[in-house]
């Protein structure tokens, strides 16, 4: 049997209905938010297996590509949170803002900002051009070099994810 295409009004139908399950769970139960997510996702999938007529093989094929799509945003924030961390338990932060503070006053903030950014605006642009310029004889570039196009076989982290 094909699978039903859900209309617009049973779409925010279940919407609602799972947004009033984390509400009640979060509110009325005094149950933590992971809980009513997870019940939330349960439901859907629960509607989308015996109404919709989905087979399972197919939501989970969904909810796989969902992550995809919002994994490399993961691995940024994965990689920077640690750094941050690193940082203001070094002192590198403190230090920045005490000096950041002492060189700029409030005064010149605004006019500072337009030169420094106006700056890296000015050599990305230039620089980069000239910068790519220089290995063009070689045939390739160190700044754009993509491996995934040098090998038939990709070994970034989504191909390997996708396996």
């Amino acid at each position: 049997m094909e699978p039903r295409k859900p209309s617009l009004a049973l779409a925010v139908l279940i919407f609602l209905a799972v947004a009033v399950l984390i509400v009640f769970s979060v509110l009325v139960w005094e149950v933590d938010i992971h809980i009513s997510l997870i019940l939330g996702a349960i439901l859907a999938g629960i509607f989308g297996v015996f109404y919709l007529k989905y087979d399972y093989a197919t939501i989970e094929k969904g909810i796989i590509d969902g992550i995809m799509t919002g994994m490399q945003a993961c691995l940024i924030l994965y990689t920077v949170g640690p750094l941050v961390g690193t940082w203001i338990a070094s002192g590198v932060v403190p230090t920045m803002i005490y000096y950041g503070l002492s060189i700029l006053s409030p005064g010149i903030f605004l006019f500072a900002t337009l030169i420094m950014f106006g700056s890296c605006t000015f050599n990305r642009y230039f620089m980069g051009n000239i910068r790519n310029s220089w290995y063009s004889p070689y045939g390739y570039s160190p700044w754009t070099w993509d491996p995934c196009t040098s090998d038939s076989r990709c070994h970034n982290l989504r191909s390997l994810l996708r396996r």
